[in-house]
């Protein structure tokens, strides 16, 4: 497992703590072990679940955006001095899309929120599990 989650590049792991890295791995391998011997029909539930799970991207886009429209509605009420806000959002994105980072990657990462590389990889080996339950 580890060595399919250390494949290819992956910007957010690679700015990840190891430490952090390595919980989230360890819940996956927990996922992985525990689903996997399960019926199929509570495998293919989990399969369901982890296609609607909301991976690092779509967190840090959901965030954004929402502090953004705050500051944008703060600005037009109460002082143009909000408008700032927006602007570092965007500027922290775009540091996010060319270098992977963004200060609230850190906090999502330290809640469990994984990418959707990692999201996948439990998938599939949760598809393996269910292949070899059905043969």
């Amino acid at each position: 497992m580890e060595q399919r989650l250390n494949e290819g590049p992956d910007k957010v792991r690679n700015q990840s703590t190891s430490q952090v890295n390595d919980e989230i791995d360890l819940q996956t391998r927990d996922n992985i072990l525990w689903y996997s011997r399960e019926e199929p029909g509570v495998i293919a539930a989990r399969m369901a679940h982890l296609d609607k799970e909301w991976d690092m991207e779509r967190m840090l886009i959901l965030h954004s955006s929402m502090l953004s429209l705050v500051g944008i509605m703060m600005g037009t009420a109460k002082s143009r001095l909000w408008y700032f806000l927006p602007a570092v959002l965007t500027c922290l994105l775009a540091q996010h899309a060319i270098l992977g980072w963004n200060p609230l990657m850190i906090a999502f990462r330290k809640k469990g929120i994984r990418t959707r590389k990692e999201i996948d990889m439990e998938k599939y080996a949760l598809m393996d599990a269910l292949k070899s339950k059905q043969a």
